[in-house]
């Protein structure tokens, strides 16, 4: 399985506000020393006024209006449920020391008192969650310039603080390298590590803390220092999924000293870290360009931290298709990735899987497209780009690298047939002019007699690239223009496989999907979640629906809108369904569509719940930002059937989001 994560890991990530939801709570049930009798009148002075350098009392202030402090001054207030903001310039390549000198009032309870440290260069906040035992903490200084000290008090909490600075010189160590170092943050502290390169090419270092086993509870983040050019280089807060542990790459020059330095999002009772750190020539350069008749060679090292990954540049005119080849020495078994996108935003768009020590990838871009698109292409072990699998390269890991533009070759469709063919080779594609008439539906289906293992079809429309959208072995083109209109698809393995032996037959189905005169129209606005609910309708059908999410958690919070509808179908009927706008589109950009923009129609045997298909999204759209849902099926028994409509819907931050609003339904036979 090729995985996004990572790749990612190979590249310096960025740090910021990633407050993790695993955050851990102080398990310290100690009162600081200094507590004072919340109880003390109000008229009077508060105990800490005299024992801190500037007292904010009870003022309340903002980020745009902080109280200024000098590096060194000691600081307090009283918070009754809001922040106070103090503001003070610092040097980069330091560490700041805050420590809360005490605490009265309600902050003395759990969790009630954190001090949030933001470097204002970069927003980038980390935080001291205070208790007894943990009242100090250090934080690493990337940025010069100003900084943000704030207290968040708990929710309906008050009371009194006061904190101390410090500007701490960084104390570097010296680690193993290559190799792993144990660390322990558990006082506050950040850890230093000095590395002299002995090469020039790529510092890597990663920390294991959340883990270890037993899991550990530190949220490390690290930063790679240049002490020569006294500037931070690399950073990264968290990488990969399900934990909360750094890794960073940097570029180095020979001879050069950088600190590794250990920082925290947050400071936690349980600070065991492991770090690992190794040098290596090359990997942090800029990846090599590739073009027609490039003939690039390489090898695969294994490391320590992360996977050696090759990476090559490959841009794609309009129009323009190209057939990269990977052939591995013995001990290889090569992938490529495909990564495209803006710096910053790039995304994982195709990966391929080896035949016999080949991998092949086959990348173009629509002819109709108005730019070039660069694609980036990684060549890796297909075993170092597989979930938990520790690094492999060495000695027999050697690969070349060929680049050839290709004819498209396209075999034209213009009716119902059936079209054999074979993907000879890895990398292979084979494409397809449909020409669909006026009002037409074209349904395209793979069928196969090779084993699911070797060969997973894919159906593309090409009109943008040669990857995506991508239908598996099914997809449907609607035209619902006045005149045809002829769609690129190209079929292709899922991983770019081919041999002589993976052959398929495309089997194309054309049916006029022109409504039928004086169809019976029905309008339902109750959302009708279950096929015990359906309404039932003759055909043909212009139905107009609404689907609305606060009315289906209404009826069921867990529910997301959808209506069902019954019909009743003679064998050897063909039943055509196809969504479209329930409203038009509002003139005024900035107006709310009515209209649901994205749906999911799905057909259910007489039980109701045994889906037979579901149609999300047909090739043709007459707008590129709608996703309307289109199908043919032919019946092969009498009986009832369930239809139903749903908007496409998808989880962000634990909240459900549907493209609600009306649709219309034509439904008929034809």
């Amino acid at each position: 399985m090729l995985l996004v994560g990572l790749l990612s890991a190979s590249v310096t990530a960025c740090g910021g506000d990633d407050t993790p939801l695993d955050t851990p709570d102080t398990d310290v049930d100690t009162d600081a020393g200094d507590d004072t009798d919340p109880d003390t009148d109000s008229n009077e002075p508060h105990p800490f006024e005299d024992e801190v350098d500037v007292w904010m009392g009870d003022a309340v202030n903002d980020p745009d209006t902080p109280q200024a402090i000098d590096v060194g001054q000691s600081f307090g207030g009283q918070l009754n449920g809001a922040s106070q903001y103090y503001e003070l310039n610092l040097e980069a390549g330091t560490a700041l020391k805050v420590t809360v000198d005490g605490v009265d009032g309600d902050f003395t309870g759990e969790g009630a008192f954190n001090v949030v440290v933001e470097t204002m260069a970069d927003e980038g906040r980390r935080v001291l969650f205070y208790s007894g035992d943990s009242a100090t903490r250090e934080f690493f200084i990337y940025a010069e310039g100003a900084h943000q000290i704030y207290s968040l008090p708990g929710e309906g909490v008050s009371g009194a603080y006061k904190i101390s600075t410090e500007v701490v010189e960084l104390a570097p160590e010296t680690p193993t390298l290559p190799g792993v170092t144990e660390g322990d943050m558990s006082d506050g502290s950040i850890k230093v590590y000095e590395v002299v390169a002995d090469l020039d090419g790529t510092l890597a270092a990663e920390t294991s803390a959340q883990r270890l086993a037993p899991e550990g509870g530190v949220d490390t983040f690290l930063h790679v220092w240049d002490v020569a050019a006294d500037a931070r280089i690399a950073q990264n807060d968290d990488f990969g999924d399900g934990h909360y542990d750094s890794q960073v790459f940097a570029e180095i020059t020979s001879g050069n000293t950088y600190y590794v330095i250990v920082d925290a999002y947050s400071n936690d009772a349980d600070g065991l870290f492991e770090l690992t750190m190794e040098t290596y020539e090359g990997g942090s350069t800029e990846p090599v360009v590739i073009a027609d008749g490039a003939e690039e060679t390489g090898n695969i090292e294994a490391r320590l931290v992360g996977v050696d990954l090759k990476a090559y540049s490959l841009t794609v005119e309009p129009g323009e298709n190209f057939r990269v080849l990977v052939e591995g020495d013995d001990a290889l078994t090569p992938a490529i990735v495909a990564v495209s996108g803006p710096a910053g935003e790039e995304q994982q768009v195709g990966g391929s899987q080896p035949v016999e020590g080949r991998a092949g990838m086959y990348v173009g871009v629509g002819a109709d497209e108005e730019e070039a698109q660069t694609f980036l292409l990684y060549v890796s072990d297909e075993r170092n780009l597989t979930e938990g699998a520790e690094s492999v390269g060495g000695e027999g890991f050697g690969f070349t690298l060929t680049v050839e533009a290709v004819a498209r070759g396209a075999v034209t469709v213009e009716g119902t047939l059936t079209s054999p063919q074979v993907l000879a080779d890895v990398g292979n594609v084979t494409w397809f002019d449909v020409v669909v008439p006026a009002k037409t539906i074209v349904s395209l289906a793979v069928e196969t007699e090779v084993a699911e293992a070797d060969f997973a079809p894919l159906v593309v429309s090409a009109d943008y690239w040669t990857f995506s959208p991508a239908f598996e072995a099914e997809a449907v083109l609607y035209n619902d223009a006045d005149e045809a209109v002829t769609m690129p698809v190209l079929v292709r393995d899922a991983t770019f496989r081919g041999s002589p032996t993976t052959t398929y037959a495309l089997n194309a189905t054309f049916v006029d999907a022109t409504l039928p005169e004086g169809p019976t129209t029905y309008t339902f606005t109750d959302q009708l979640l279950t096929s015990a609910d359906a309404e039932a309708i003759e055909l043909p059908a212009q139905v107009f629906g609404l689907l609305d999410t606060e009315a289906a958690e209404a009826i069921d919070e867990a529910a997301t809108p959808v209506q069902f509808f019954s019909v009743d179908l003679v064998a050897g009927d063909v039943l055509v369904a196809r969504t479209s706008r329930g409203a038009e589109l509002p003139a005024d950009p900035e107006a709310d569509d009515p209209s649901t923009t994205d749906t999911v129609v799905r057909l259910f045997e007489g039980d109701g719940s045994t889906q037979i298909l579901a149609a999300d999204y047909y090739v043709g759209q007459a707008d590129a930002e709608t996703f309307f849902s289109a199908f043919i099926y032919e019946v092969e028994e009498d009986g009832t059937y369930f239809l139903s409509v749903e908007p496409f819907c998808q989880s962000f931050l634990g909240m459900n989001f549907c493209s609600d609003g009306e649709y219309k339904l034509d439904v008929f036979t034809n």
